[in-house]
């Protein structure tokens, strides 16, 4: 490429299945290669897609999913999006947070898939955003 021009990047145009769904906020384990998405449809249902081979990903994906009752994360109300995901790649654990549900800490995020229950909940109302910050140091 000529110089003092940036490589183009791969583009993710899907996460199937993919009917009404939006993608809040991502998070990358540059360590693993594994991006996590989190994702809400109209219909209220929430879901942590994690998406093995990142850099490399292009195109519709059909990643792992995070998802069900006992993942805390499902609420069934549509004002009930997800609003933060962060991954720390050292303790691999996936922090996720959801408007007025809570706070969920998953341990083993690197092999998170279908319906597992957070290793912490932290029961939040009435907040609208979520920022978890690095540790310093």
């Amino acid at each position: 490429r000529p110089a003092g021009t940036a490589a183009r990047g791969l583009v993710i145009s899907g996460i199937a299945p993919g009917a009404d769904q939006s993608v809040h906020h991502v998070a990358y384990d540059s360590t693993r290669d594994i991006l996590y998405a989190a994702v809400s449809d109209t219909g209220g249902n929430n879901w942590v897609a994690i998406i093995d081979g990142a850099s490399m990903a292009q195109g519709t994906v059909t990643p792992r999913v995070l998802t069900g009752a006992a993942t805390g994360l499902w609420t069934g109300l549509s004002n009930r999006r997800l609003m933060g995901v962060r991954v720390d790649p050292e303790a691999n654990i996936l922090f996720v947070g959801a408007v007025d549900v809570g706070l969920f800490a998953y341990t083993n995020a690197s092999t998170l898939s279908g319906d597992v229950a957070p290793a912490l909940g932290l029961p939040i109302t009435a907040f609208s955003a979520m920022f978890v910050a690095p540790a310093s140091g």
